[in-house]
């Protein structure tokens, strides 16, 4: 069995996702060195992903609050002869992965140095969801478990 979680402590929020079976978000989860959750508090504080109640209008791209770069917004002001309406989300870490996976931005690039294990957890969660993720700008799927753990720039979409 392969799973994934991402906690997001400031928002309270746990992502989860099992190969094959789907993702969830799970509110509420606060930091606590003596938190305790039977099976029902857990089962009936998730939310099957993506979340219908994330449509928006604009198209949504989510960037790193940190790693962008002239090729980023390259590709961003491409996007946007496509999407004029185009907004951007600033966001850190894997966190970006899961606002795909929720539905609340619809496209995300990175063209910085990432390692797999900034992307494995996020990944397996977004593709539980619907979404894909691929090398840019040749397309492929990231591969895992590589003798030199760079990620290739890369795409994900919801």
């Amino acid at each position: 069995c392969v799973s994934s979680v991402v906690y997001v402590p400031y928002y309270n929020k746990m992502y989860i996702a099992v190969k094959g079976h789907g993702a969830w978000v799970m509110y509420g989860v606060a930091p606590a060195t003596d938190a305790q959750y039977s099976y029902e508090d857990i089962n009936s504080n998730m939310r099957r992903l993506p979340l219908a109640e994330q449509e928006h209008t604009a198209f949504r791209v989510a960037l790193s609050r940190s790693h962008q770069t002239h090729e980023t917004h390259a590709h961003v002001e491409t996007l946007r002869e496509e999407h004029p309406e185009l907004e951007v989300v600033e966001q850190g870490s894997s966190y970006k992965f899961c606002l795909l996976a929720e539905g609340t931005v619809d496209y995300y690039i990175r063209t910085t140095t990432t390692s797999e294990w900034d992307t494995a957890a996020g990944e397996l969660i977004l593709e539980e969801a619907g979404g894909t993720t691929y090398a840019y700008p040749t397309g492929e799927r990231l591969r895992y478990n590589k003798e030199v753990l760079d990620n290739p720039w890369f795409v994900a979409r919801r």
